[in-house]
């Protein structure tokens, strides 16, 4: 038996280690779980120009780069985790997810 690397006669030494760290892994997922995160969806984006940009008043409309049926890029952290469409909630505007990311 070597007690350095958790050898045992058994042969379990290494096996227990190993479960061991995982159930580590699985208490600190658990500490993350209430940690808040911010949630951006993006209905598309525009380029003006500076001098239209000073014009704009209340009323102004600026026309975005997609079409009402595509779908929204839904992102934590600027990191694209999902598309949805937009939906009515109440007299919220909220996404339906749609399709999750593949992960990167």
């Amino acid at each position: 038996m070597v007690e350095g690397d958790k050898i045992m006669e058994n042969g379990q030494g290494r096996e227990d280690k190993r479960e061991e760290h995982n159930l580590c892994e699985l208490e600190k997922c658990e500490k993350l779980h209430d940690i808040p995160m911010k949630i951006e969806g993006s209905l598309g984006e525009a380029t003006i120009l500076v001098r239209d940009l000073i014009n704009l008043q209340a009323g102004s409309v600026i026309e975005l780069e997609r079409n009402i049926s595509d779908t929204i890029d839904v992102k934590v952290n600027g990191v694209p985790i999902a598309k949805g469409e937009m939906v009515i909630v109440g007299d919220k505007i909220g996404i339906r997810i749609t399709e999750i990311s593949e992960a990167q």
